[in-house]
């Protein structure tokens, strides 16, 4: 990765990097408060986003904390898919915050990533019998939007001892294209695919002293799909049939 800081708050970043999109994407996981990723993270990036490209954002000249941010990616890596030789994703994002009073602080953040050519996406598998794996492939269209708010409490401005952090995200995933069944044929099986998922989760986490703290988190996932042949659905993984992790 490399990082340039301008002048008047602009900053540019180069490389393969986890996005700014969201609140916990572009933590290392040694920064999270929980061993796992919320479950709406493992669906929608496989844990995180990642990519390479190029990273804009910048912070304005104002009294309240306000970020504004782009990212333009290869899109090759999932959620993303295709060999792409430009830009085949790209990312909008704006944070802002600021303080209430001495020990009180909060975030807000807005995001969106978007790749209109997923080519050949894959994933999952299906057979039947001793046939040979079916593969569920992906192509299309794919957009993510999301919200993110984090609060901190630090008695008297310091968290060394004490702290207290209250995290919430929420994100809303939208297909439309279609599902080939690989190594199904021929004729290898296929459907359109118009796909719709959400997500989000809270978590709060409270240190009591230097090095011990406790925390819950709730996750929450739901999915509704369509396409044109419910059986391939089915095949590719793809029918929630009403499940809500």
């Amino acid at each position: 990765i490399q990082t340039l800081g301008l002048d008047h708050g602009l900053t540019i970043k180069a490389g393969r990097f986890y996005s700014a999109i969201g609140y916990l994407n572009e933590q290392h996981e040694h920064q999270w408060d929980f061993i796992d990723a919320p479950l709406i993270y493992r669906g929608l990036f496989g844990n995180q986003l990642r990519d390479e490209g190029l990273q804009f954002t910048y912070v304005a000249p104002t009294d309240m904390y306000m970020l504004f941010g782009t990212e333009l990616f290869r899109g090759d890596r999932f959620p993303g898919g295709g060999d792409h030789n430009g830009v085949g994703a790209w990312t909008l994002f704006a944070k802002t915050g600021g303080d209430i009073g001495l020990e009180h602080s909060w975030q807000f953040g807005l995001n969106h990533w978007q790749e209109n050519n997923v080519e050949d996406r894959t994933s999952g598998g299906h057979s039947h019998g001793d046939a040979v794996t079916e593969t569920a492939s992906y192509s299309g269209k794919s957009k993510i939007s999301s919200l993110d708010l984090v609060y901190k409490w630090a008695p008297n401005g310091n968290p060394t001892n004490r702290n207290f952090k209250l995290q919430f995200e929420y994100f809303d995933s939208r297909e439309d294209g279609s599902i080939t069944m690989l190594n199904s044929g021929p004729p290898e099986e296929f459907s359109t695919y118009d796909g719709h998922q959400n997500g989000w989760y809270a978590q709060a986490v409270y240190q009591f002293k230097p090095d011990w703290r406790a925390g819950l988190r709730y996750d929450r996932l739901s999915s509704n799909n369509k396409g044109s042949d419910e059986e391939v659905l089915y095949e590719a993984g793809l029918d929630s049939e009403g499940y809500t992790p």
